[in-house]
């Protein structure tokens, strides 16, 4: 459809408006471009729900050329269902927003609105129809793909958790003889990591699960902070000792409350603590700072490590996103997940590394 406008179709145009001022030709020219430049089908509609001005979009929907929109019956462009939807519109004067259409095998969704005239009569109507056929298309795997991924996390939940807890207990029960030979107990020790690692392996994924549905679980409750902050630090003095590293308590923490999931928030801690542990090497220290700042409680783990990269801290709390200190690597999921639970309690969770010189994550956390 060429932009500029003929004599008959301005003609046709006053006729609709109920006006005969021949200055309005402009308006109509430039509504005229409007109507070949848009990338969504569009149509006007008199009051007999005949088409007086329709575009190439439309023309690509209803299959018809471009000239033989005009004086159609809406029936013969669009499913003969929604002319009494029309009609209503023409009484009623309401728009009719986001209509699903089904045409010629496209899905599409229509807006439909009167056209007022200089006296603020309705003139006809005036559409708007998007073509979300692909999106529609798209949206279906996307629910396929989510149902296929809620069966995964069944059977990863229930069904390969059920015999690593057949394992633990197997091993746990194994009498204390069983571990005085010194290869056996050696396997055993190996037995126990590995069921660890995936029973934390598993639950990362059902978080993200739930982070992603909006569903993380939280259970609030009034919590001393340093008791908690205290728990995270016992729990990773074994393993730091092991590592030859100092894990270090800095915390001014007493008497202060705070409420919070405290499962949650040891592990959130014990994921960063444990990070650190896991990229520093041998006489490293790691450090856990706390204390109140106004109505916030701020929790820091610094760590003497070689640092993180500064093109990778953007990626940091991605899920899936992996950074590569040194020579370890992790499944992406733990900086993610924390960052998730520290949000869902209204607070942050940032970071801050120097190559070579150690890195410092930084909680902070409402006391209220």
């Amino acid at each position: 459809m060429r932009s500029g406008i003929s004599d008959s179709t301005v003609e046709r145009f006053h006729a609709f408006l109920g006006e005969e001022d021949q200055g309005r030709a402009r308006a109509i020219g430039a509504l005229d471009a409007f109507f070949a430049a848009a990338s969504a089908a569009l149509l006007l509609l008199d009051r007999d729900l005949h088409c007086v001005q329709a575009n190439e979009r439309l023309s690509r929907l209803t299959r018809l050329p471009l000239e033989e929109h005009r004086d159609r019956p809406v029936r013969e462009l669009v499913p003969v269902a929604l002319e009494s939807k029309l009609r209503e519109i023409l009484q009623s004067g309401e728009p009719l927003d986001k209509e699903p259409i089904e045409l010629d095998g496209r899905s599409l969704l229509g807006t439909f609105f009167p056209v007022f005239d200089a006296n603020h009569n309705i003139s006809g109507l005036g559409g708007i129809l998007i073509d979300y056929t692909e999106h529609k298309r798209l949206e279906a795997e996307l629910r396929s793909a989510i149902e296929i991924r809620e069966r995964v996390l069944a059977v990863v939940s229930h069904d390969l958790r059920n015999p690593l807890g057949t394992i633990e207990l197997a091993v746990s029960t194994l009498p204390e003889s069983a571990r005085d030979d010194r290869e056996a107990a050696r396997r055993i020790e190996i037995i126990e990591r590995a069921t660890k690692l995936m029973e934390t392996l598993i639950g990362d994924l059902l978080d993200m699960a739930t982070i992603q549905t909006g569903t993380l679980a939280l259970h609030f409750a009034d919590e001393n902070a340093d008791a908690v902050v205290r728990e995270a630090i016992e729990l990773h003095h074994p393993l730091a000792e092991e590592a030859h590293l100092r894990l270090v308590d800095e915390t001014h923490l007493e008497g202060v409350r705070v409420r919070c999931d405290k499962a949650r928030v040891l592990q959130v801690l014990g994921n960063l603590i444990g990070n650190a542990i896991k990229f520093c090497k041998r006489g490293d220290a790691i450090t856990v700072r706390g204390y109140a700042d106004g109505r916030s409680l701020v929790l820091e783990v610094v760590d003497t490590g070689p640092g993180i990269p500064a093109a990778d801290i953007p990626h940091l709390f991605e899920q899936y996103w992996s950074t590569a200190r040194g020579r370890q690597r992790g499944t992406g999921l733990g900086l993610f997940i924390s960052h998730a639970i520290v949000a869902a309690h209204g607070g942050e969770l940032t970071v801050a590394s120097t190559l070579g010189v150690g890195t410092s994550f930084r909680i902070v956390l409402p006391l209220g």
